[in-house]
């Protein structure tokens, strides 16, 4: 079978002209990422430079990967001007290395120029994600509301001059639905958020405009990409297919080889 990964690539490939965001755990939750960060990780944000992505939401299953491992990809990502967010995050004592390698609370937000206008990007994550991370890998991090995170972290974009602000939520599971629409409705006119990114939170729901905060909450699907269109239409939809670029079939090809040389695990 093809890779999510490579899977994911075709579909970034598709829509050249988008300015393209990962909304959480890129690597986290794929099995081509997370080896490929062992076994070449500049080869990994090569492929992922190649595949246009500008910036990484930091998800659940990101935190919880190896420390070491999270460590060595955000060096390797930045190496190549691609940022981990994480808008809501704080760290202390041992966890210092993680803050070290993510746009978290202690810094200014993201903002990326794009041919639409100044974008900033944020992620934040639900504080009770924690639960699901090992204790020596959530001890020393601190996840404060997302209300507030967001609220601050968009009013100091717009000050700087993003015209959009777009917000990529890991929210709580169980009732990741509720949760979500729960942050929305909490979200007033003044954080001004133009779009809500949300990974699986339903297979029913592309994107729903909230009322009270006018954001628009676009339902995303892990290893696929959703193409959100900001301003009149805010339309949000699957991504075109196009042919994946030649550094992500060559990174896929060479994990599996070397998963199967070194471990005998063959790539699926």
């Amino acid at each position: 079978p093809t890779p999510a990964f490579v899977t994911t690539a075709t579909e970034f490939a598709g829509e050249p002209d988008a300015l393209a965001l990962d909304a959480g755990d890129l690597v986290g939750a794929s099995v081509v990422g997370r080896y490929a960060v062992e076994h070449d990780a500049a080869g990994l944000a090569g492929a992922v430079r190649a595949m246009g992505i500008r910036a990484l939401a930091v998800g659940h299953r990101d935190l919880a990967m190896a420390r070491p491992t999270f460590v060595a990809a955000a060096q390797a990502f930045a190496a190549r001007d691609i940022r981990y967010v994480l808008t809501n995050l704080r760290c202390a004592g041992a966890a210092t290395s993680f803050c070290e390698n993510v746009v978290d609370a202690s810094d200014d937000p993201l903002i990326l120029d794009s041919p639409y206008g100044r974008v900033a990007y944020l992620a934040v994550a639900s504080p009770s994600v924690l639960q699901y991370v090992a204790r020596d890998r959530a001890s020393g991090v601190t996840l404060e509301a997302p209300k507030d995170a967001i609220t601050r972290a968009a009013a100091a974009a717009r000050g700087r001059g993003a015209r959009w602000v777009v917000v990529a939520y890991d929210p709580e599971y169980p009732g990741s639905q509720e949760d979500t629409f729960r942050l929305a409705e909490e979200l007033t006119e003044d954080a001004r958020v133009d779009v809500l990114l949300v990974n699986d939170i339903s297979e029913h729901i592309t994107s729903v405009e909230v009322a009270r905060s006018g954001a628009q909450v676009v339902a995303t699907r892990q290893g696929h990409v959703t193409a959100v269109e900001v301003g009149g239409g805010r339309l949000a939809r699957n991504a075109r297919s196009g042919t994946a670029v030649a550094d992500v079939a060559t990174l896929a090809t060479s994990t599996h080889e070397w998963l199967c040389t070194t471990r005998n695990q063959p790539l699926r």
